[in-house]
């Protein structure tokens, strides 16, 4: 992806539309929206093939906002990162094709899995660290997503929709488990820092 993103730059310097100095602008965004595209258009198929389209937009309305606000678990390289997220997109899928769960215990957990989340609050990443200015607003925006997530979590309990329940309740799993293993992963990675 990173010689593509290259050659894209290239060329676009070439035809004269950017000049020499902004080549690294150029590149991470080039390079960021190909991972982009790749994660999505793998994401589309997977959920195609399962015939799960809504079910696979249903997971990413939730789990987009919390990822982005509370935090998580963050691979060191794209591809690893890639190969995970097609393989646990693939699993909410299909754990919320093959599991029952009645409404009123999907309803539970999702409260407290919510609950969690926030107190989980924040992840950080040893390569990225968030001020007092950014904490605020992230916890504010994380605080609105979570109760958001209530109300959708309600429309599907008055419209009888178990199925997006169970989606929404294994997203929110997925959510709290890369947070705690990111918690771990920001703790050793600091700690190796410090010696």
């Amino acid at each position: 992806m990173k010689k593509t993103a290259s050659f894209l730059t290239a060329y676009i310097i070439r035809k004269g539309i950017i000049e020499d100095d902004e080549r690294n602008i150029y590149e991470y965004g080039f390079l960021t929206m190909l991972e982009l595209g790749t994660n999505i258009l793998l994401s589309a198929i997977i959920a195609g093939m399962l015939h799960m389209m809504f079910e696979g937009l249903l997971f990413f309305l939730i789990f987009i906002p919390l990822r982005a606000y509370a935090g998580g678990l963050h691979m060191n390289r794209y591809g690893t990162c890639l190969v995970f997220s097609c393989l646990t997109f693939f699993a909410v899928l299909e754990i919320t094709a093959t599991v029952s769960v009645p409404v009123w215990i999907s309803m539970v957990c999702i409260l407290l899995l919510n609950i969690l989340v926030y107190f989980l609050y924040p992840v950080e990443n040893i390569n990225r660290t968030v001020d007092n200015d950014e904490d605020n607003y992230f916890k504010k925006r994380l605080r609105m997503f979570l109760v958001l997530d209530i109300a959708i979590s309600g429309a599907c309990l008055l419209l009888n929709k178990d199925r997006w329940l169970v989606l929404i309740t294994v997203t929110f799993l997925l959510v709290v488990i890369t947070m705690g293993i990111g918690k771990i992963r920001y703790a050793l990675e600091e700690s190796k820092a410090q010696k």
